[in-house]
C-alpha cells in the first residue's frame, strides 16, 4: 500500500501542507526570529517575505491539486489542514494550550490522511492518529519550556510563560505519565501485538522518560536541548512502533 499511487500522493500532499504551514509560521515568526535565529533565510534577508506568501500559496494550491485526484474526503480533509495551519500561525501560537493541541491535531491528521487516502479509517488508524496526537501535545508542552525566555521578551503567551517554568515542567512529568499508560492501551484492548508494546515503550517511552529525568535533576538550556532532541528521535522510531498495531 505505500507505494500506491494514492498513498504517494497522499504523502507529497501531507508534505506540501506542511512545508506551506512552516512557512506561513516563519512568516509570522519573523520578528522573533530577527533576535533568536537571524541566520535563517527570512530574518537575514536573504528571502523576502512577500517571496515567501507567494511560495506558501503555491505549496497550498499545489497540495489541493494532488489531494482533488486521490478523493474527495481527501480534497476536504486538505482544506481543513491547511485552514488550520495559518490559522494556528496567525491566532493561536501565542495562546495557552490551545495552539499546542492544534499542533498535536495537525499531527494526528496526517495519519487520518493516510488512511483515508488508501483504505478508509479504521479503529487502527484512529488509535495511531490519537497516539500520535498525544506525543505531539506533550512536545509541545517541552517546547514552552525552552522557548520561555524568547517568548517572554516579545510578549508570546504560552503555557509556560502564564505558569512558569517550575509549574509548566509538573505539568510536562503529568503529561509524560499519562502518555505512558496511553500508549498500552491499544495492546489491552487486543488491536496491538506485543512488538508494538515492546518498540513503543523502547522507542518513544524510554527517551520520553529519560527527558522527564534530566529536566527533573535539573531545569538548564543544555537539559532542554538534549530533552528535546530526545523526543525528536522518539517521533521517528514511534513511526516504526505504530506500524505494528495489527
Amino acid at each position: 500500500l505505500l507505494l500506491t499511487k494514492p498513498a504517494l500522493l497522499a504523502g507529497a500532499v501531507v508534505w506540501l501542507i506542511v512545508a506551506g504551514s512552516n512557512t506561513v509560521n516563519d512568516i509570522r515568526d519573523l520578528p522573533v526570529d530577527r533576535l533568536q535565529k537571524p541566520h535563517r533565510a527570512l530574518p537575514s534577508g536573504r528571502l523576502k517575505a512577500p517571496t515567501a506568501s507567494l511560495v506558501a500559496w503555491l505549496l497550498f494550491i499545489s497540495s489541493l491539486i494532488l489531494a482533488s485526484l486521490i478523493n474527495i474526503h481527501t480534497l476536504l480533509l486538505a482544506i481543513v489542514a491547511i485552514v488550520l495551519g495559518v490559522v494556528y500561525s496567525l491566532y493561536l501560537k501565542s495562546s495557552v494550550l490551545v495552539g499546542n493541541a492544534v499542533v498535536g491535531l495537525l499531527s494526528g491528521l496526517a495519519v487520518m490522511y493516510g488512511g483515508l487516502s488508501v483504505s478508509g479509517v479504521n479503529v487502527w488508524i484512529t488509535l495511531a492518529a490519537g497516539i500520535v496526537f498525544a506525543f505531539v501535545f506533550v512536545r509541545e508542552i517541552l517546547k514552552t519550556i525552552a522557548d520561555l525566555e524568547g517568548d517572554s521578551q516579545l510578549g508570546i503567551s504560552t503555557i509556560a510563560t502564564r505558569l512558569g517554568s517550575q509549574r509548566t515542567l509538573k505539568l510536562f512529568f503529568g503529561l509524560v505519565v499519562l502518555f505512558l499508560i496511553i500508549v498500552a492501551i491499544p495492546w489491552f484492548m487486543e488491536y496491538a501485538t506485543f512488538r508494538y508494546l515492546v518498540t513503543i515503550y523502547l522507542g518513544v517511552c524510554l527517551p520520553l522518560a529519560v527527558a522527564a529525568i534530566l529536566l527533573w535533576v535539573r531545569l538548564s538550556q543544555a537539559n532542554l536541548h538534549l530533552a528535546l532532541t530526545l523526543t525528536k528521535m522518539a517521533w521517528f522510531l514511534g513511526l516504526f512502533a505504530l506500524s505494528n498495531l495489527r
